[in-house]
């Protein structure tokens, strides 16, 4: 006989994601869906389960996420709907915070590339890392949202014009950029680099102004703690700075990010594509992560892209990830690497018995030890 002592975290870090999709069954139509979307918001809420939904043409795309148990219950009931058919589970695992807390269920807007897809065969012919981005995309939305009033918002741009300007002392204004929070400090960056970027459009600011702001936004960053590698740690990450990006403070705060997670990250800077290629084989990094822009100066997407194209050559088989403002908010990277790993191809909805796992969620918040003979 064998002992097998289920170990979790506490009811308020318990959390679980699945990311599905499937095809609707027809009759279901624009009003239709947005009864579902309804119905399901009343629902997750006193379940504690949050997440969005996307349609489009019959095909649905959700994220839903909260305590396991209450995850994989609704994914039963989702798996016995008569209105969903061919239901495909992109993602599943464990998450240490959520994306969208204040989303019972969103139904939000259908990207165009959902569009194109829906011509198309089953509703497994949507890729994962795809998928990924959609959803990054809108944690990012959904974080722009949240608790940002009229009041706050006028306390970025005043923290942002005095940036512009050279004129912020030591932590005035933001105090939380001096808290051992990484993750309230990465949301104050996400938000002023929003207000630059928002500015920048409205031609309101210039180039120089942004450079300007980022140097003194990452010297706020770097009066902090600087975080160590662990020492043993879970995997190892190279961040790449595309070589001639005006922005380096995203790549900065992903490695302390990936570090405070148990990751052993490296920062790679180099001068040109290929001296960077090279710093990369040093490094010895078995997942690459290439820092795309926030703000989006000139050129700088295009940097990153660029740089992509000749990792993924050097290393085809080498997970890249790619970072920026479209792959969501800077603090949900150290958790996004985490949704990475599971392999997709490990959750067909034939094989997923939901309820039997709802049932081991169950057992690990009440930390039962389940005998096995």
């Amino acid at each position: 006989m064998a002992t097998l002592e289920i170990r979790v975290p506490k009811l308020d870090q318990n959390l679980f994601h699945i990311a599905y999709t499937s095809r609707a069954k027809s009759g279901l139509n624009r009003s239709g869906v947005a009864r579902l979307a309804d119905h399901a918001a009343r629902a997750n809420g006193p379940r504690g389960v949050s997440g969005v939904l996307i349609e489009d043409s019959g095909r649905f795309l959700q994220w839903l996420e909260g305590p396991l148990h209450q995850v994989c219950g609704t994914m039963a009931r989702i798996t016995n709907d008569p209105r969903h058919t061919d239901i495909t589970v992109l993602a599943a695992d464990w998450a240490s915070s959520r994306r969208f807390s204040r989303w019972p269920m969103q139904l939000a807007q259908a990207p165009k590339m959902l569009s194109r897809l829906t011509a198309r065969g089953r509703a497994s012919d949507v890729d994962s890392r795809w998928a990924e981005r959609v959803f990054a995309g809108l944690a990012d939305d959904h974080h722009r949202q949240v608790g940002h009033d009229a009041e706050r918002r006028a306390a970025v741009e005043a923290f942002t014009a005095r940036l512009i300007r050279s004129e912020v002392g030591p932590l005035e204004g933001f105090p939380e950029l001096a808290t051992p929070c990484l993750y309230a400090r990465a949301a104050i960056v996400d938000d002023v680099c929003a207000a630059l970027r928002q500015g920048w459009r409205e031609d309101r600011i210039t180039q120089t102004d942004i450079v300007i702001a980022l140097t003194g936004l990452l010297r706020f960053w770097r009066l902090g703690a600087r975080v160590a590698d662990p020492l043993f740690p879970k995997r190892r990450v190279a961040v790449v700075s595309p070589p001639g990006s005006w922005e380096l403070i995203g790549a900065v705060i992903k490695v302390d990010l990936l570090r405070s997670a148990g990751v052993e990250a490296t920062l790679v800077i180099e001068p040109d594509d290929a001296s960077t290629l090279d710093a990369l084989d040093r490094t010895g990094a078995r997942e690459i992560i290439i820092a795309g822009p926030r703000v989006g100066l000139a050129g700088d997407l295009e940097r990153a892209l660029r740089l992509a194209e000749k990792v993924r050559e050097h290393w085809p088989e080498a997970p890249l990830h790619m970072g920026g403002r479209v792959a969501g908010p800077l603090h949900d990277w150290s958790h996004r690497l985490g949704r990475a790993a599971a392999a997709p191809a490990a959750y067909p909805r034939a094989a997923m018995e939901w309820l039997a796992l709802s049932a081991l969620g169950e057992l690990a918040q009440s930390k039962t030890a389940a005998r096995f003979h």
